[in-house]
């Protein structure tokens, strides 16, 4: 018993926080999944959450370094680096790199992308700020839709839905066996006492009837 009501009781929180996506009207009430109720409040707890903890510079930087795509990375700072070379080769000689060979320009973007990690520290804040990912991120999902904040919330917690509906189920198997055995327990205790009672009545009736 305990196991279906945590069950149906984390289903339930869980339905209604997403569920309906679009008001609906439900005679005199209008019913709406909480988050998509409190759109405007929730954007801005999600974006100064995600804009703090996620995407930081710091983020940002360290997985175009060294995450899955730093390969990618070093192949826009190779092509770069040898448009900005040839364009200053433009301005100062009047010839490009055609015809040249970049090994050297190669390398030198390679340097660069080494070092990077050395120095970029000194310039997130500066980096933070200058984006302004917060106020952009909490307008932007303010003017979102009902199912267009819907779609970009949900899948976040899907992953975990499964987990806390079966955690409910847990919790309330467990819940349900400790208070049957107290109530067992107590009924045994009463059952005892009664039966100590009986006993000692019975005694004391013994004793008048010799007396």
């Amino acid at each position: 018993g305990g196991a279906v009501v945590g069950y149906l009781t984390n289903w339930m929180a869980l339905k209604c926080i997403f569920e309906p996506v679009e008001p609906t009207q439900v005679g005199p009430f209008v019913l709406q999944g909480l988050f998509l109720k409190r759109q405007d409040a929730v954007s801005g707890e999600f974006s100064d959450f995600l804009t703090a903890r996620v995407l930081t510079s710091e983020n940002i930087w360290n997985n175009m370094l060294f995450g899955g795509k730093a390969g990618e990375f070093r192949a826009v700072l190779q092509e770069y680096t040898r448009s900005f070379t040839d364009s200053l080769m433009l301005r100062k000689f009047g010839v490009g790199l055609a015809g040249y060979d970049t090994a050297n320009i190669d390398a030198l973007s390679g340097r660069i992308a080494d070092e990077l990690p050395q120095h970029i520290g000194g310039l997130h804040n500066y980096i933070d700020m200058t984006l302004g990912l917060t106020a952009d991120m909490r307008q932007r999902m303010r003017l979102m839709t009902s199912a267009e904040f819907e779609q970009v919330l949900h899948p976040i917690f899907q992953e975990d839905e499964f987990t806390l509906i079966v955690s409910g189920a847990v919790l309330g198997a467990i819940a349900g066996g400790v208070q049957q055995y107290l109530t067992v327990k107590d009924i045994k205790e009463k059952e005892a006492a009664a039966a100590a009672a009986a006993d000692g009545n019975a005694a004391a009736g013994a004793e008048a009837q010799e007396g």
